[in-house]
């Protein structure tokens, strides 16, 4: 398997992309170790327990074929079956949802462009660093020439475990609040949409942007 970095905007099902991002590499890993996958899943829509709940429906049938939805796994009209709660705390389904916990880093609090960007450059930098170059510039006020730190244009970061693939899910662009300075609902998507690439280019995440239309 491999994930290719890169921003990606999906246009349909959250689930299609829970799928293809979190549900295929998880159970991937759970053969092939070697391959190490974080994902900054910002929830926009659903709360993060819902998601995870989701996740434990879709474990349930994956396993053995056990078809419920999160309903009847909350005991919201009736008690969930026992055997089913049972299972789920048994070794075997418990070692599945303890790389799925380690793999995935809900957040369904930070909802504006800036606040989604300053949570993902801060894994980032607390699990990599920055990498710079000394460059000659000229002072405006003296005329004289000084040396200046920028990013590396060529090498901008580099990640503790290079080996780790880093996936950011937005879900979904219609939700995300109103940035400060943005008049309306396009603008906002628009800034999301360049902190994306940004932290694409920079930062090697694969960012999956998704937008329900109608």
């Amino acid at each position: 398997m491999c994930l290719v970095r890169k921003l990606i905007v999906v246009r349909g099902k959250s689930k299609l992309a829970d799928y293809i991002f979190i549900y295929e590499p998880l159970f991937y890993m759970m053969k092939h170790p070697e391959l190490k996958v974080k994902v900054l899943y910002f929830s926009l829509e659903m709360s993060a327990t819902e998601k995870y709940n989701e996740f434990l429906c879709h474990l349930l049938y994956r396993l053995d074929k056990i078809h419920i939805d999160t309903r009847e796994l909350r005991s919201v009209d009736k008690p969930c079956r026992p055997e089913v709660l049972e299972l789920l705390e048994t070794e075997r389904y418990q070692k599945y949802i303890k790389a799925f916990e380690d793999m995935v880093i809900f957040n369904d609090t930070d909802k504006n462009p800036t606040g989604i960007n300053m949570k993902c450059r801060e894994y980032a930098l607390n699990h990599g660093h920055m990498n710079f170059q000394t460059i000659q510039v000229k002072n405006e006020l003296t005329g004289e020439m000084e040396d200046k730190k920028v990013i590396d244009p060529i090498n901008p970061y580099t990640q503790d475990d290079e080996e780790e693939y880093r996936i950011i899910i937005l879900d979904n662009a219609a939700n995300l609040a109103q940035e400060k300075g943005c008049a309306d609902e396009k603008a906002t998507i628009d800034k999301m949409s360049k902190y994306g690439i940004t932290l694409k280019k920079q930062l090697k995440y694969i960012f999956v942007f998704i937008q329900h239309q109608a």
